[in-house]
């Protein structure tokens, strides 16, 4: 974590693209070799019906940004921000944060410009956008994103003398401190500082193309969870809807929904940057609990029978042992009309059933598509949204992990 008061700026530099935001007091870099946790806020107004059916409006497009994050600094440190604080603390200063899960490794700096390894997984590298690089050695420097052109970030400073071989480059966002910050302090020569603090703005720039150099996978005009669930315990809590009355004599229950809910838990531990753009794109679509995605399971549901070359999928059924009866309990819950068939090698397509028919120990599926080849497992497909709309990244270096709860919905 390194401080420094105001913006570097080398006056033989003309800015062309004015910086988005303030310089702010002092300058925080996120050390995520020790840790850290950021929190993403949506606003999701949930109405829920007397079916079960529910109505979504979001008040808030992009998600508020909470960091929480730990350091440690020498006395020299100490000192010198410290009187930063005093001198600022009281009128809520803007400072600026430099996101480290979000860096690039600098390969080299002329004077105005810093090539970094790459910029195809990078998206805050906008005009207008506020960065800084910090040396080796912990020396930092700042300055505003004017352009970019390949892997080389144009910049309104000379950076040199900071932006060496090895150096991060990263985006530095305008943050308040929460007004209780407690300020730690050994006894020895270090004190360490549990840093709470929440983002001014959503997104980079004037501009936030979330998510650059991936892809989402979408089928029947759907974001579709590619990560896998990864929890050791996958809980699946049932929400019934019932409600139990108790008259004295005897309890009954009253229903309310014409589906029951279920809960998903789902765990996922990223350990690059194309899973980091990934997430990122998948979340700024979702919005929180905005809008419903589909969810594999990852279980084997249904038993298949052949395969579904013809367009229809034939599994087991009732009187068969252990076999679901899809037709009578899954089929008509909207959110369990999608399939994900895996194949005996490993590939798998999606499918959709349009209708069943039950048999005697078997029941056919007439699918909106054939898919060749012999099967694994059939695995719901579930249409599902988020619990909530706060979702928790903890990094531990450049590896983050990311825990949500998932709801089965109707629609």
């Amino acid at each position: 974590m390194a401080f420094q008061q105001g913006a570097f700026q080398d006056p033989g530099f003309q800015i062309t693209t004015q910086p988005v935001g303030d310089a702010g007091a002092a300058t925080f870099a996120i050390n995520v070799e020790a840790g850290a946790r950021v929190t993403y806020g949506w606003k999701t107004d949930v109405l829920t019906s007397l079916a079960g059916l529910e109505q979504r409006a979001a008040t808030r497009n992009r998600p508020r940004q909470r960091y929480e994050f730990s350091t440690l600094l020498s006395d020299a440190q100490h000192r010198r921000v410290l009187s930063v604080l005093a001198g600022n603390a009281a009128a809520a200063p803007l400072f600026l944060l430099g996101i480290a899960f979000e860096d690039l490794t600098v390969v080299s700096s002329t004077a105005g410009s810093i090539t970094v390894s790459s910029l195809v997984l990078c998206d805050w590298a906008v005009p207008g956008q506020r960065m800084i690089v910090v040396a080796p050695w912990g020396e930092i420097g700042e300055a505003v994103v004017q352009s970019t052109i390949g892997s080389t970030i144009a910049v309104n400073a000379d950076l040199t003398a900071v932006a060496v071989e090895g150096a991060r480059a990263m985006p530095a966002m305008g943050v308040f401190l929460d007004p209780d910050q407690a300020l730690g302090r050994h006894r020895c020569n270090l004190g360490r500082w549990d840093l709470v603090a929440t983002a001014e703005r959503s997104q980079y720039g004037n501009f936030s193309p979330v998510g650059n150099g991936v892809l989402l996978t979408v089928y029947d005009a759907m974001p579709v969870w590619t990560f896998g669930i990864g929890s050791r315990f996958a809980g699946q809590p049932l929400y019934s809807g019932a409600e139990l009355v108790d008259l004295g004599g005897r309890i009954s229950a009253l229903p309310a929904f014409d589906q029951a809910a279920w809960g998903r838990a789902i765990r996922l531990e990223g350990k690059n940057q194309i899973e980091w753009q990934l997430l990122k794109r998948f979340l700024d679509t979702i919005q929180g609990r905005r809008r419903k995605f589909l969810l594999p399971s990852g279980r084997p549901d249904l038993t298949p029978i052949g395969d579904a070359s013809t367009g229809t999928l034939t599994v087991e059924g009732p009187p068969m042992p252990d076999a679901p009866d899809y037709a009578n309990h899954w089929f008509p819950s909207l959110a369990h009309r999608r399939l994900r068939l895996v194949r005996t090698d490993g590939a798998f397509a999606f499918r959709k059933v349009l209708a069943v028919a039950a048999a005697v120990g078997s029941q056919d599926l007439l699918l909106d598509a054939p898919y060749a080849g012999a099967l694994a497992r059939v695995e719901f497909l579930e249409q599902v949204r988020l619990e909530s709309d706060e979702v928790a990244v903890t990094w531990q270096g450049h590896v983050f992990t990311v825990e949500l709860g998932a709801r089965v919905v109707q629609q």
